[in-house]
């Protein structure tokens, strides 16, 4: 697994674009901070996955500790124990722990 972060600012005006299928996430670093992405399809609960800020398979050095984290992010089993899931494609629907998503990560 790899990971990349930038710092993005209303100063340097950078946005960035992350292909479909990869896993996304954010931290703002100043107070009363607003973060606005887009999705290529319409929101499905049933259909999203997602990755423990945290997971040590990733080992994102986070600028600052994140201190507000979403219940339903920390429920996100570890990556380690997904492997099959992955690589299967996210085939099974149901629980806040698969997708819909054709991505395989190695």
């Amino acid at each position: 697994f790899k990971w990349f972060g930038a710092e993005l600012s209303s100063e340097n005006n950078l946005s960035m674009i992350v292909p479909e299928g990869f896993g996304h996430a954010f931290i703002t670093l100043k107070p009363n901070s607003t973060a606005v992405y887009v999705i290529s399809e319409v929101y499905s609960p049933n259909n999203e996955t997602g990755i423990r800020f945290d997971d040590p398979a990733l080992g994102i050095k986070w600028p600052i500790e994140p201190s507000v984290v979403s219940d339903k992010d920390l429920a996100w089993e570890p990556l380690e124990v997904r492997m099959e899931e992955i690589n299967n494609g996210f085939a099974s629907f149901g629980s806040p722990k698969t997708s819909s998503h054709g991505s395989t990560f190695e």
